[in-house]
């Protein structure tokens, strides 16, 4: 099963979704063994000690001990989960293409939300009322109302252009990337996108500060940056690019 998203609770203790399991490590990622079955698993992520994972038709885990045990969570929609947000232990969207869901109760109740005329396949939300949603045709949408209404700040008329994933180091510096090869930053909270290029196409990004992050996807390529990502060099985990081996976390 291919690996959908990598999450760490601590130094040693980390967590990987596939497409029907999860995965544990408690050294570090030096050893991982398998820690149960699930349904589906399309994204997971972590706010202090609550988890969520999301998948296909409705599929919602949540977890309150930091990923030790996890309980499934009614969420009232069938569609297909892409992204988790969690803003705070109560307040979380869910977003799926047409849609999100959003809580103020920790997932007790939930809120619908429709998402017009594109297909989205990430969502960010930078707080409660600020996100960004990069879709299908080269689009990129803005909320600044948690959702209620959508805006347009990137477009295309290339084809293909279909965005992969979007990313925040803080509530102004930003990046997506888009097939098959271009990587965008942003650095007034998704207003306005300055398009770059890689050598292959990115699945995801993560930064350890303003200034250091990480990229990987396609073929294993992985890439650092040193300046907040405004230029990028490749660090192969592996000896050159090869087919199937795509990072996706």
């Amino acid at each position: 099963s291919n690996g959908k998203d990598v999450d760490f609770v601590s130094s040693n203790t980390g967590y990987i979704i596939t497409t029907n399991e999860i995965l544990e490590t408690t050294d570090a990622g030096n050893t991982w063994l398998k820690k149960q079955d699930i349904s589906s698993g399309n994204d997971m992520s972590f706010y202090d000690t609550t988890g969520y994972i999301v998948g296909n038709y409705g599929y919602v885990l949540k977890s309150t001990d930091s990923g030790k045990t996890w309980n499934q969570v009614s969420s009232g929609l069938n569609g297909d989960f892409n992204t988790v947000n969690i803003i705070d232990q109560n307040i979380v969207i869910l977003s799926t293409s047409y849609s999100l869901i959003k809580t103020d109760d920790g997932g007790i109740t939930w809120e619908t939300l429709n998402i017009p005329n594109v297909k989205v396949n990430k969502t960010w939300f930078i707080n409660s009322l600020v996100g960004i949603a990069v879709c299908d045709e080269g689009t990129i949408l803005k909320t600044i109302d948690g959702g209620q209404n959508w805006y347009t700040t990137e477009s295309t008329n290339t084809r293909p252009s279909n965005f992969f994933t979007v990313y925040f180091i803080n509530e102004n510096i930003g990046f997506a990337s888009r097939e098959h090869n271009e990587i965008f930053r942003t650095t007034d909270a998704g207003e306005t996108w300055v398009k770059n290029s890689s050598i292959h196409a990115i699945y995801d990004f993560h930064f350890l500060d303003e200034n250091t992050g990480f990229m990987t996807g396609e073929y294993g390529a992985t890439y650092k940056t040193t300046d907040g990502g405004i230029t990028w060099n490749p660090i192969l985990f592996q000896n050159g690019i090869i087919v199937s081996t795509s990072m996706y976390g």
